[in-house]
């Protein structure tokens, strides 16, 4: 059979005697081609993509293994902080005058704020102020003793 009028065949007849003997026009050849190219291209991108896929899984997998390194290296750094400044605290805690005023100890200053260190900078009858934990004293010196002469 031959195409009549704007119908395109994809198939002819290949002889008059035999009507069911029939050929591939050159024109369903071509269509078959660019089908086999159009689903090459399928396949090619299906291919890419895969590969990109796997890629990116990859990728992840690496950025979810440094990020979790990173992480644990931020808490390993922040313990070491922390523990530091405890250590650091402590010994200011123990160097403070007032951990020393809480041991039972008092400051002594004369009647113009100067620290008294020595009993000899002071008379019998001089007015001093003692710090002590909670509170101050006004006091006045009644008498006087050098400890440390023997």
């Amino acid at each position: 059979m031959k195409p009549q009028g704007t119908q395109l065949s994809l198939f002819e007849t290949r002889s008059a005697n035999d009507p069911f003997a029939v050929r591939v026009s050159p024109r369903a050849r071509r269509l078959t081609a660019r089908v086999h190219v159009g689903a090459l291209a399928t396949s090619a991108r299906r291919d890419r993509m895969a590969l990109m896929r796997a890629r990116v899984a990859g990728a992840r997998t690496r950025f979810d293994a440094a990020s979790s390194g990173c992480h644990d290296a931020m808490n390993a750094r922040l313990e070491d902080a922390r523990q530091r400044l405890g250590l650091v605290a402590a010994s200011l805690d123990a160097l403070s005058p007032l951990a020393v005023l809480q041991r039972g100890y008092a400051i002594v200053q004369d009647k113009d704020g100067r620290l008294l260190r020595d009993g000899r900078a002071v008379a019998v009858g001089d007015a001093v102020r003692l710090r002590l934990a909670r509170g101050r004293l006004d006091c006045r010196v009644e008498g006087k003793s050098d400890e440390n002469k023997q």
